[in-house]
């Protein structure tokens, strides 16, 4: 196998130096398509009309104007994890980082049981999905920021600002985080791959950030 040669962190300041790139990405909403999911079983069960698009807040409790357990309910039910829709090119995207071996490809998701059944549903539509992944880099975590990788990529704003500190932070473009001009914004993972690469494997990084205009942080170990 041809060697793959990273650039140095002079060059890199938001790289962490290990031998692959370590790039974190969120499963809901960011691999597949939960926000349309919930909101359309709760239209189903309340014979409501809300509409994905008109979703700005974070807390769906707040947007149904409904209970916590209410909400709950409906991410509880029967195989909803394990059936949700991949988000378009979601998956091309992730067998296109996997096959290129150039990084360490982790997938880190909040989880909200107490017997593990979602994770276990998480990991089936990976195995349904992406076989070649390995699901032994499926990680339940709540709070992401304690789970060190040089790129993340995460939907909600409150976990790429505890993660931005350690690391690059890439936000999905989601309803409910139009507003934010923090971080680099994508509308699919398939644009994750050439960003990826102008970060670490381009020889013009003077080009990235001037694509990109966001400050680059220097991580320190």
């Amino acid at each position: 196998m041809k060697e793959i040669k990273i650039k140095t962190n002079a060059k890199t300041p938001w790289y962490s130096g290990n031998n692959r790139p370590i790039v974190l990405l969120d499963m809901d909403d960011v691999i597949t398509d939960c926000l349309k999911a919930v909101i359309a079983s709760y239209n189903e069960k309340y014979n409501t009309h809300f509409k994905p698009q008109d979703c700005n807040v974070w807390s769906l409790s707040e947007f149904f104007n409904t209970s916590i357990e209410d909400v709950l309910v409906l991410f509880r039910a029967d195989k909803f994890f394990e059936d949700l829709a991949p988000k378009r090119g979601s998956i091309a995207a992730i067998k296109e980082l996997v096959k290129s071996t150039k990084y360490d490809i982790y997938v880190v998701t909040a989880t909200s049981d107490e017997d593990g059944s979602e994770l276990q549903q998480k990991i089936k539509w990976f195995n349904k999905y992406i076989p070649e992944f390995n699901t032994k880099r499926i990680i339940s975590c709540q709070e992401k920021y304690v789970i060190r990788g040089d790129v993340i990529v995460d939907d909600k704003i409150e976990n790429l600002d505890l993660c931005n500190p350690y690391m690059q932070c890439i936000l999905m473009d989601s309803p409910v985080n139009k507003t934010c001009d923090k971080y680099i914004r994508i509308k699919s993972l398939k644009e994750l791959p050439e960003i990826l690469n102008k970060m670490f494997y381009s020889n013009d990084v003077k080009t990235f950030e001037k694509l990109y205009k966001q400050e680059l942080i220097e991580i320190t170990n």
